[in-house]
Protein backbone atom coordinates (compact mmCIF):
# COMPACT_ATOMS: atom_id res chain seq x y z
CA UNK A 1 0.00 0.00 0.00
CA UNK A 2 1.07 3.59 -0.47
CA UNK A 3 0.25 6.66 1.57
CA UNK A 4 -2.05 9.00 -0.36
CA UNK A 5 -1.18 12.67 -0.42
CA UNK A 6 -4.78 13.36 -1.39
CA UNK A 7 -6.61 12.54 1.84
CA UNK A 8 -9.91 12.15 0.03
CA UNK A 9 -8.74 8.74 -1.22
CA UNK A 10 -10.01 6.15 1.22
CA UNK A 11 -10.02 2.79 -0.53
CA UNK A 12 -8.71 0.83 -3.47
CA UNK A 13 -12.24 0.78 -4.96
CA UNK A 14 -12.23 4.58 -5.04
CA UNK A 15 -8.79 4.53 -6.67
CA UNK A 16 -10.00 2.12 -9.37
CA UNK A 17 -12.99 4.35 -10.10
CA UNK A 18 -11.03 7.62 -10.00
CA UNK A 19 -10.08 9.65 -13.05
CA UNK A 20 -7.72 12.00 -11.21
CA UNK A 21 -3.97 11.51 -11.68
CA UNK A 22 -3.40 12.43 -8.03
CA UNK A 23 -5.31 9.29 -7.01
CA UNK A 24 -3.07 6.99 -9.07
CA UNK A 25 -1.49 4.31 -6.89
CA UNK A 26 2.27 4.46 -6.44
CA UNK A 27 3.94 1.48 -8.14
CA UNK A 28 0.47 -0.02 -8.68
CA UNK A 29 -0.17 -0.26 -4.93
CA UNK A 30 -3.54 0.69 -3.44
CA UNK A 31 -3.56 4.05 -1.69
CA UNK A 32 -4.28 4.57 2.01
CA UNK A 33 -5.44 8.00 3.17
CA UNK A 34 -3.83 9.65 6.19
CA UNK A 35 -7.18 9.34 7.98
CA UNK A 36 -7.35 5.60 7.27
CA UNK A 37 -3.73 5.21 8.38
CA UNK A 38 -4.47 6.88 11.71
CA UNK A 39 -7.45 4.55 12.26
CA UNK A 40 -5.23 1.52 11.57
CA UNK A 41 -3.56 1.85 14.96
CA UNK A 42 -4.17 -1.71 16.17
CA UNK A 43 -6.75 -0.60 18.75
CA UNK A 44 -10.39 -1.76 18.95
CA UNK A 45 -9.88 -4.66 16.52
CA UNK A 46 -8.43 -2.37 13.84
CA UNK A 47 -5.42 -3.53 11.82
CA UNK A 48 -2.01 -2.02 12.61
CA UNK A 49 -0.42 -0.11 9.72
CA UNK A 50 2.72 1.98 9.69
CA UNK A 51 3.94 4.28 6.91
CA UNK A 52 7.63 4.52 6.01
CA UNK A 53 8.75 6.90 3.24
CA UNK A 54 5.34 6.84 1.53
CA UNK A 55 4.78 3.09 1.71
CA UNK A 56 2.27 1.60 4.15
CA UNK A 57 3.00 -1.73 5.83
CA UNK A 58 0.56 -4.00 7.62
CA UNK A 59 2.28 -4.90 10.91
CA UNK A 60 -0.81 -6.44 12.52
CA UNK A 61 0.65 -9.95 12.86
CA UNK A 62 4.29 -9.02 13.49
CA UNK A 63 5.32 -10.03 17.02
CA UNK A 64 7.55 -6.98 17.49
CA UNK A 65 4.46 -4.76 16.99
CA UNK A 66 2.35 -6.74 19.48
CA UNK A 67 1.56 -3.67 21.60
CA UNK A 68 1.02 -1.49 18.51
CA UNK A 69 4.44 0.14 18.87
CA UNK A 70 8.01 -0.83 18.06
CA UNK A 71 11.29 1.04 18.70
CA UNK A 72 9.20 4.04 19.69
CA UNK A 73 7.15 4.14 16.49
CA UNK A 74 3.38 3.89 16.84
CA UNK A 75 1.04 1.94 14.56
CA UNK A 76 -1.32 4.22 12.66
CA UNK A 77 1.36 6.82 11.98
CA UNK A 78 4.26 7.76 9.73
CA UNK A 79 7.42 6.17 11.14
CA UNK A 80 9.82 7.47 8.49
CA UNK A 81 11.85 9.41 11.05
CA UNK A 82 12.90 6.11 12.64
CA UNK A 83 14.52 4.96 9.37
CA UNK A 84 17.07 7.54 8.26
Amino acid sequence: MALAENTSVASSEQVENSESETDTPIDGLPLVSKADLSEANGQDNNPAYVAVFGYVYDVTDIVEWENDEHIGAQAGADASSFFH
